[in-house]
């Protein structure tokens, strides 16, 4: 993952240079509470889930809207650590000596995927949220940054270049790979309720978010993102919110002509910035990671 973040680093103006596992930057998530109000979004209190100093990063809601899965930096490399809100508790479900990243709930809804990083390899697995048990999906010679899944055997997916990051769509059947778009930044998602999916990528020294038709492979553009903003989620309803400028924004796709609307203000709790952010589906919480230890 090393040579993700420094990809990123060199396409999209993020500050992340990194030399080895131990020296990842510091980040914590924080969580607040979500509301919709005529239209507008509102964000309550933030509060620090991880409390400690290192790295947790890559926050991602479970279908219950109320678990938390997270990547964590534990003894120099990482695993996926599950937190409850309810009740407070956190736990290591992978806990293995390799370095797993960015958890993402499958469509079966008892397994999640990972970016499993071992031997200078990055491959794509499959672990059980109960239970020990774990497959790989992809373990070719390519190296694989970040995916989202389309349906329960399609998975879109990033694909380290020499010099860049590349979209690829992966078929987890026929453990293929083709080729769908030739750069993209970190971020990828289904947009709710479709077949499409989005992702982010710079046109003419411009940061956009895309949409792509996965029946037809079309893509085109949906709004321009604020300048070295790459990090973005969905709503269930339709709104794309972004970090930019200790500020998050919002833009409702279901609004015509619609711009980007600023809503909340995080540069007390954040005063380094923020990057990924992640939004659970009844839309009552809000997962934001912020740059920096805050322990």
């Amino acid at each position: 993952m090393k040579k993700t973040m420094q990809l990123l680093a060199s396409l999209f103006g993020v500050a992340i240079t990194t030399v080895s596992a131990q020296s990842i930057p510091g980040a914590d998530i924080f969580i607040a509470d979500l509301s919709v109000q005529n239209g507008q979004l509102k964000l309550g209190e933030l509060k620090n889930i991880s409390s400690r100093k290192g790295y947790d990063n890559q926050p991602y809601f479970l279908a219950d809207n109320q678990t938390l899965l997270y990547t964590s930096q534990i003894d120099g490399q990482t695993d996926i650590l599950r937190y409850k809100i309810n009740t407070g508790e956190t736990e290591n479900l992978s806990s293995s000596p390799e370095s797993e990243y960015s958890p993402t709930p499958m469509p079966n809804g008892t397994e999640y995927s990972v970016i499993y990083a071992v031997d200078g390899k990055q491959e794509l697995w499959a672990y059980q949220l109960a239970g020990e048990g774990k497959r790989a999906l992809y373990s070719g010679d390519e190296l694989i940054g970040y995916h989202a899944w389309i349906d329960s055997q399609q998975v879109l997916v990033t694909v380290l270049q020499e010099s860049s990051m590349n979209l690829q769509l992966f078929d987890s059947q026929t453990r293929t790979l083709s080729l769908v778009y030739p750069l993209t930044g970190a971020s990828l998602y289904q947009i709710p309720e479709s077949h499409l999916m989005s992702f982010n990528t710079l046109i003419d020294g411009k940061h956009w978010l895309m949409q792509l038709d996965t029946k037809t492979q079309a893509t085109q553009k949906l709004v321009e993102l604020p300048e070295e903003s790459q990090y973005y989620t969905w709503t269930a309803d339709g709104k794309v919110i972004v970090a930019s400028n200790l500020q998050l924004w919002f833009w409702d796709s279901q609004v015509q002509n619609a711009t980007l609307s600023k809503f909340a203000d995080f540069e007390k709790t954040c005063p380094e910035g923020a990057s990924r952010i992640a939004v659970n589906k009844q839309q009552t919480k809000l997962a934001l990671v912020c740059h920096g230890d805050k322990f």
